[in-house]
């Protein structure tokens, strides 16, 4: 099973198996942030081109939803520089 990649705020990821999602990782705004772990937050667009704030886990070898759909991230100050960075990467 491949190893769990290490990801940092801003560094671009690819979601499912095909990796056909891009998305940008993003720091937890909970107390204790963590990117080093098996659950990681990032930006991506909806099919509407909306940025969506969201989790995902590693599941044996690429990253995945968690399960829980992800929130509105246009009105969150602290990701306008990520979503700057998608929009003009996608």
């Amino acid at each position: 099973m491949p190893k769990i990649p290490k990801v940092s705020p801003g560094d671009w990821i690819t979601i499912g198996e095909q990796g056909l999602m891009k998305a940008v990782a993003v720091h937890d705004l909970s107390e204790t942030p963590s990117l080093d772990a098996e659950f990681i937050y990032c930006i991506y667009l909806d099919g509407k081109g909306r940025a969506l704030y969201g989790e995902l886990e590693w599941k044996q070898n690429c990253w995945g939803f968690s399960g829980r759909p992800g929130d509105y991230a246009d009105n969150i100050e602290e990701f306008a520089k990520y979503i700057n960075m998608l929009k003009e990467g996608s």
